[in-house]
């Protein structure tokens, strides 16, 4: 994910490498909230494995209601990001 001032240059505030699914600022304008993946090593071979035309392991035979495909097991997390520092803190706990 980018930040991008009216008339600078756009700096990267996120570095997720299955990407940012969703997000949304903080009122203040300090923060940023994103769903994205925290892959373990695990999952990141099984979604390899699948993108190179591998076998599908699935639990489930509903598809995803976004419309992107299978449902697997790889779980996304929320993550603060201080768009300062870009420091990113996950939340995993009971908030």
């Amino acid at each position: 994910m980018y930040d991008l001032e009216r008339g600078g240059d756009a700096r990267q505030v996120t570095d997720c490498q299955e990407g940012v699914r969703e997000f949304d600022w903080g009122p203040d304008g300090e923060r940023v909230v994103v769903s994205a993946r925290d892959l373990t090593d695990e999952e990141r071979e099984y979604l390899d494995q699948r993108r190179d035309g591998g076998p599908i392991e699935t639990e489930r035979l509903q598809h995803k209601f976004d419309g992107a495909g299978w449902l697997d097991t790889v779980t996304t997390y929320l993550f603060v990001v201080d768009i300062e520092t870009l420091e990113e803190r996950r939340l995993d706990g009971a908030y």
